[in-house]
C-alpha cells in the first residue's frame, strides 16, 4: 500500500493492487468530527473476511491481500470486529478496541496469528503527515506468523530498506 497526500490538494491518494482511490485531507473529517478507516486482509486462506465497526459491517467480504479504500466514521471509540465474510452473524475470529480521533487516518489490518485456529486484528495510526513532493510513504509490516524476523530489499540495492521486522509489527 503506497499512500501519498498530494501537495496542492491536501486529499490522500492510496495505490494498492492496481487501484487508486483518493480520500479527504484529515482537517476536511476532522470538522465533522470524523476519522477515516480502510481494511487490509492479510490472512492467506481466507478469501473474505467482513470488519465491522461498533454493531455495522464497515468492510464486506475484503479479499486476501486487498486493501480498500478510507471510508468516513465517525470519531469515537470502537469495538472492531473480524468475521468470515460469508458468516456475517457467525463468531467473532478476532477483535480489538480503539479510539479513533478526529481526522485520524486508519488501517484496520487482519492478520494471522501464530495459532492456526486464531487471527489477529491491528488498528494502525497511519499518521499520515505532508510528504517532499516526488516521494511515497510506504508501510512494511511482517504478516508471517512464527518468529522469523523479515528484511525488504528494493530490487538491486544491496542494503534493506527494512531489516529484522517481527511478526505483527511495523
Amino acid at each position: 500500500i503506497r499512500v501519498e497526500p498530494r501537495r496542492k490538494d491536501p486529499s490522500v491518494t492510496s495505490k494498492s493492487g492496481g487501484e487508486t482511490s483518493t480520500a479527504p485531507a484529515a482537517n476536511v473529517v476532522e470538522k465533522r468530527n470524523h476519522a477515516l478507516i480502510r481494511a487490509v486482509n492479510a490472512v492467506p486462506g481466507r478469501s473474505a473476511l467482513t470488519i465491522y465497526a461498533g454493531d455495522s459491517a464497515a468492510f464486506k467480504s475484503v479479499g486476501y491481500k486487498k486493501a480498500t479504500a478510507y471510508q468516513e466514521i465517525p470519531d469515537d471509540l470502537f469495538h472492531f470486529e473480524l468475521k468470515a465474510g460469508d458468516k456475517p452473524d457467525g463468531a467473532s475470529l478476532a477483535s480489538n478496541q480503539e479510539k479513533l480521533a478526529d481526522g485520524g487516518h486508519y488501517t484496520v489490518v487482519a492478520l494471522p496469528s501464530e495459532d492456526p485456529d486464531d487471527l489477529n486484528l491491528r488498528v494502525l495510526n497511519d499518521g499520515l503527515k505532508p510528504i517532499t513532493s516526488g516521494k511515497a510513504r510506504i508501510r512494511f509490516i511482517n504478516g508471517m506468523a512464527g518468529d522469523t524476523d523479515v528484511d525488504l530489499f528494493v530490487r538491486g540495492q544491496k542494503d534493506a530498506m527494512f531489516d529484522g521486522v517481527n511478526f505483527k509489527t511495523e
